[in-house]
């Protein structure tokens, strides 16, 4: 009796082997064999916040550096800048209006101020259109 057992469990064990084998070859085959995602693009506009004045180099270098993300970013397909800047010293004002017209000359540009001394107004020149409140 013990030798018909132990050939009972020893086919139990096979037949165990073989129905787990399989079902990892149908579950590598479904997740596996699957197309691959379809990526759409995004089409996106870009929102450039200037809302200190511009004092030093490195606040200078910050909104540069957005800039130019925008305008490398193949996604972005508009900016628009808004602008609650009272101005700042006019080398670094002028580094980033120069930014600006480099945007603008790849994508539409929009600029939307809520208030721009001299230099604020001035980096909003740079754009395509204005948008501005009547007390700014």
């Amino acid at each position: 009796m013990q030798g018909i057992h132990f050939k009972f469990g020893r086919k139990l064990v096979i037949l165990a082997f073989i129905a787990l084998l399989v079902s990892s070859g149908l579950w590598y085959l479904y997740f596996y064999s699957l197309p691959a995602p379809v990526v759409t693009k995004k089409e996106l506009v870009g929102i450039v916040t200037i809302n200190e004045p511009i004092l030093t180099a490195s606040t200078a270098d910050k909104y540069t550096s957005i800039i130019n993300l925008a305008v490398m970013n193949d996604s972005v397909k508009g900016v628009m800048v808004r602008l609650d800047c009272p101005g700042g010293y006019a080398h670094l004002v002028e580094q980033v209006y120069l930014d600006v017209l480099q945007l603008k000359q790849k994508k539409p540009l929009v600029a939307s101020v809520a208030s721009a001394l001299s230099g604020g107004y001035y980096i909003a020149v740079a754009a395509d259109y204005i948008y501005v409140y009547p007390t700014s």
